[in-house]
């Protein structure tokens, strides 16, 4: 098949089902109730989340700026970033091509080889995986109690396993870990897993590559402040409507953002569009299930009112700093050309 017919597909593809995701996280909106809790929004705690925004996408700039150094090229502070906003743009469009475009763009305004941007980028992302990963386990662990709640709830009338369900599968990986090791020699020997296998060594090759950086501490700071800035951006967004700001003290809410940010990251990360969908209906999940309201009706209207205007936000942020971080990569490139 065409490879740019089955691009078109999956795009179309992807859109649709961001479509049915979003109509499903809405489906019972009550859009009388989200407009009075807009009338009533303290708008002010949105506009500071959007600064941990820009602050998180700046961050990010200056961790992608040493891998470009270590790899030999220099590029400026204000290139790096106006590289990564044009990456979030096209991304909310075209997800996962982002990457590719923010390899172009620097080639064209910084001549750093396409090559060498798209693989920075590419072992960038396996970070953002790896502490995804590690983050989701803590949040798991965190959210435990309130998540088997959630489940005997849900199953309420059925028989339920949820009391044996985490140990039995830590049982399970431990008892799948042990054949695996006993068994590796035969498995490499097939042919699609030693491709595999190999695949998964030049990963993790690539992860340990940052430790040939010149300052690999200051690469982990920057990576931890970027997933800071994720967490505050939340934790501050959900002050912007009194409902949620007046429940609890700030230490809780600071836990449930902390989770919150987690489970919404796995949903951006699905190949959707922007996110749309996916990342409603994890906000919405997270608000329900932590009964973060006594009344499950309230806790959905809330998710979906507070899903819905963070959201929205962060696209804001990512269209207009995404717009302007071109503009001046092109005005760069304009008088590149006219130095020559």
């Amino acid at each position: 098949m065409n490879p740019k017919l089955i691009a078109i597909l999956k795009y179309l593809i992807g859109i649709s089902v961001g479509v049915l995701l979003f109509y499903w996280a809405f489906r019972d909106t009550s859009i009388e109730n989200i407009r009075s809790y807009f009338k009533t929004a303290r708008w002010e705690w949105l506009i500071f989340s959007m600064a941990f925004s820009v602050l998180s996408h700046f961050v990010r700039a200056l961790r992608w700026r040493m891998q470009l150094q270590a790899a030999g090229h220099k590029i400026s502070p204000a290139s790096a970033f106006a590289a990564v906003m044009f990456n979030y743009l096209i991304n909310l469009t075209f997800p996962r091509a982002g990457e590719v475009a923010r390899g172009t763009i620097v080639y064209q305004s910084d001549k750093i080889p396409v090559t060498i941007s798209i693989g920075t980028v590419f072992t960038e992302r396996l970070i953002d995986v790896l502490m995804l990963g590690i983050l989701f386990l803590t949040s798991f662990y965190l959210a435990s109690p309130q998540l088997l709640s959630f489940w005997e709830t849900i199953n309420a009338g059925k028989t339920s396993s949820s009391g044996v369900l985490i140990p039995g599968l830590l049982v399970g990986s431990i008892i799948l870990g042990g054949l695996v090791w006993v068994l590796r020699e035969k498995l490499l020997k097939v042919s699609f897993i030693k491709k595999g296998y190999d695949a998964l060594i030049n990963i993790l090759n690539s992860v340990l590559s940052i430790f040939k950086l010149k300052n690999p501490i200051l690469f982990i700071f920057y990576t931890l402040v970027i997933w800071g800035c994720y967490w505050m951006m939340m934790y501050v967004g959900l002050y912007c409507f009194e409902p949620i700001a007046e429940l609890s003290t700030s230490q809780s809410l600071l836990k449930f953002a902390f989770i919150g940010t987690v489970i919404g990251s796995v949903g951006m990360a699905l190949p959707i569009p922007g996110g749309i969908g996916p990342y409603h209906n994890a906000i919405i999940f997270t608000f329900v299930a932590f009964s973060l309201f006594p009344e499950e009706s309230l806790s959905r209207t809330m998710g979906q009112t507070f899903a819905f205007a963070f959201h929205s936000a962060q696209m804001l942020v990512q269209i207009i700093g995404g717009l302007i971080g071109y503009l001046y990569l092109v005005l760069k490139k304009g008088r590149v050309i006219e130095k020559k």
